[in-house]
């Protein structure tokens, strides 16, 4: 199968890295996994009383009971988030970005200093951005690269328009199917990672991501420990381990009196520290926590020394947000793009087929005077 026929179920992300040490995998990032119940936050303590920490200097023995112990109250953490996650019903937010870090090809490094504002909106699994970035590159050929690009995602379509192109493209597309992988990648330069990645998720899973995983991978072990500290009373630590290993690969901190969110994730290579991500949250509207600041540091090995070195620094931080108002469902459509008069719309079918819109009365349709209703603008 080409890589261009491949399809990706809609709402799931594709990570850039796979994680964990394994192959790639999906994370559902915009629907709800399950309904969760109010007798959750009656259930948590119980099982804190029930179920016991696991030692990490015991997990490459632990045995199948404690594995599946841990992974009951993994479960019941992912629960937790995802009952605060189904109370964000729409949101709309700025976010500043700035980050540095460099690349190398060839033998010749280039340092980027980015500087970003993302201006998303959410409701259900739509969505509609824009994006401003600058580039400041040093290096032997130093220069400033500037991009603008819009998005928008709907159950029938995804419409992607660079500012530096003059023409937006409609991709028709089975929600059931999804997306092709291509075109995905396209949307992924738009817009990299989506806000509720972070806190809701360690930067790619959500909890429940992480537990479908782990029910998957049984070559992996986990602990579940509560927070010691006096500060500490609603926080949960989870490791996973290789079952070879008594060194966790990753370490999420989970805070239930903030919805679960995780506060905290990092990743070990050994014992050292290879990416670091923190998560400052706010109660946002009502019982809803929400992610408003997050940074994140990843590091490499360096060819010279072989030490850890640096490699990308980032910080998020949401300017304005609004969590469940109510956003005009014209936002989530081709007009929630803001195009020019000039921009030329081609709309691609599920064959592949391409067609020349116009706009007739403030409706899409196709060149040549078919009428709004054979072409719904949505």
């Amino acid at each position: 199968m080409s890589e261009a026929n491949t399809r990706v179920p809609v709402g799931e992300t594709i990570e850039k890295n796979p994680p964990r040490g394994q192959t790639s995998h999906n994370q559902i990032c915009f629907h709800r996994i399950f309904p969760a119940g109010h007798k959750l936050r009656i259930l948590l303590p119980l099982l804190v009383i029930a179920i016991p920490v696991l030692s990490p200097n015991t997990s490459a023995q632990e045995s199948p009971d404690q594995r599946a112990e841990a992974m009951k109250l993994l479960g019941v953490l992912a629960a937790v988030q995802q009952e605060n996650r189904a109370r964000v019903k729409s949101f709309s937010a700025t976010i500043a970005e700035t980050w540095k870090f460099y690349t190398t090809r060839q033998g010749t490094t280039e340092h980027f200093d980015r500087q970003a504002t993302l201006k998303e909106k959410m409701k259900g699994g739509f969505i509609c951005a824009q994006r401003v970035e600058k580039d400041t590159i040093t290096g032997p050929n130093p220069r400033t690269v500037e991009r603008q690009a819009r998005l928008v995602v709907n159950d029938q379509y995804i419409a992607e328009w660079d500012a530096r192109n003059p023409v937006v493209r409609l991709i028709d597309y089975d929600r059931q199917t999804g997306m092709p992988v291509l075109t995905r990648r396209s949307y992924r330069t738009i817009f990299p990672r989506d806000v509720l990645s972070y806190g809701f998720g360690d930067g790619e899973l959500t909890l429940q991501g992480i537990y479908d995983h782990l029910s998957k991978e049984q070559e992996m072990n986990l602990s579940v420990e509560k927070g010691a500290a006096q500060d500490e009373k609603d926080v949960y630590r989870v490791k996973i381990y290789d079952k070879s290993s008594e060194q966790p690969f990753e370490e999420l901190t989970v805070d239930t009196g903030k919805g679960a969110l995780i506060t905290r994730a990092v990743m070990f290579s050994g014992s050292k520290i290879t990416q670091e991500m923190k998560v400052l949250a706010k109660e946002a509207a009502p019982s809803v926590w929400f992610p408003v600041v997050w940074e994140e540091v990843i590091y490499t090995k360096s060819k010279e020394t072989g030490d850890l070195v640096e490699r990308t620094r980032s910080r998020c931080e949401i300017k304005d947000l609004e969590v469940n108002q109510e956003i005009p469902d014209e936002q989530f459509t081709w007009k929630g793009l803001d195009l020019r008069p000039e921009t030329q719309i081609i709309r691609v079918d599920r064959s592949g087929a391409e067609r020349i819109m116009v706009v007739v009365n403030g409706e899409l349709v196709p060149e040549g005077g078919a009428s709004p209703e054979a072409a719904p603008d949505k």
